[in-house]
């Protein structure tokens, strides 16, 4: 674990905190405009307000079976309360889908996402 821990600490100094949030940012920046008319937005939709996270819902579909068919499409999402029950139940939802960006992620990975929603919707709303 500590080999592993100096790994991750020696790849992130090479970044400056600045480019990595405006690089968060900016996938954020490009997946709420790629997901604002295929689910419901939770939270501030003002990228000033972000930190490379994104919580949505589908409206019909629960956020497990949303996070279930990620999974078997490869693609790693939270879903669930994210310690945030009252505000679920203030909500009148039952949990969100979470997505987090990273150095890691590109703009090919929201691509997928976007895909994998499209798959979601068939299954549960043109089937279900």
């Amino acid at each position: 674990e500590m080999i592993g821990l100096g790994v991750a600490i020696d790849y992130m100094q090479q970044f400056s905190w600045k480019k990595i949030k405006k690089y968060e940012i900016d996938l954020f920046a490009y997946a709420l405009k790629k997901l604002i008319d295929q689910v419901q937005i939770i939270g501030p939709a003002d990228i000033d307000k972000q930190c490379g996270i994104l919580s949505f819902v589908i409206d019909g579909i629960h956020a497990h079976d949303v996070a279930e068919i990620f999974s078997r499409h490869q693609v790693a999402v939270r879903a669930g309360h994210h310690c945030a029950m009252p505000l679920m139940t203030q909500l009148n939802i039952s949990g969100t889908v979470r997505l987090s960006f990273g150095l890691y992620n590109s703009i090919e990975d929201i691509d997928r996402v976007i895909e994998v929603i499209k798959e979601t919707k068939k299954i549960f709303i043109y089937y279900g």
